[in-house]
């Protein structure tokens, strides 16, 4: 094979973006967001963009902007973030240990994956409305601060 290159990018220090096609796509804590299903790219340049992804059967379907990427390898894409996605139906917990529900969506600053505030639904109750600085963190399920007075949202 013959290479024509100007700079440092030989062939046999690139990726095939190709194989890449039905990859998982991993979140940092190594849950599978789904698989890539498209690789989308700046048609002036062909500079890669981002990917579209499959989540799977009845849920939407999922693009992530590149600089959400930690590391591609033939196997897989690795995320630096954990995607907002994966917040919906998880419990939400006072700092007591009450559940108040599940989180049904999410509001974010624009398009990014900055979270602005959660929409937490109780079955037969209305919908809460729980801002980011209320939360304490968020891990297999979302806690909130000793500050947040759940008696006074519901």
């Amino acid at each position: 094979m013959e290479e024509i290159i100007n700079g440092v990018s030989t062939f046999a220090k690139s990726l095939d973006l190709g194989q890449l096609m039905g990859k998982k796509t991993i979140s940092p804590r190594g849950e599978v967001i789904g698989k890539i299903i498209e690789i989308r790219a700046n048609p002036k340049n062909g500079e890669m963009l981002g990917i579209l992804i499959n989540r799977g059967l009845f849920k939407e379907k999922l693009y992530i902007d590149r600089d959400y990427f930690e590391k591609l390898s033939s196997e897989a894409i690795i995320l630096n973030v954990e995607p907002f996605i994966l917040l919906k139906s998880k419990k939400v917990i006072t700092s007591d240990g009450e559940i108040l529900g599940k989180v049904k969506s999410i509001n974010r600053v624009d398009k990014t994956n900055q979270i602005k505030s959660l929409i937490v639904k109780k079955i037969f109750r209305k919908q809460i409305v729980i801002p980011l600085n209320s939360i304490k963190f968020i891990e297999n399920s979302v806690v909130l601060k000793d500050s947040y007075n759940a008696t006074k949202n519901l």
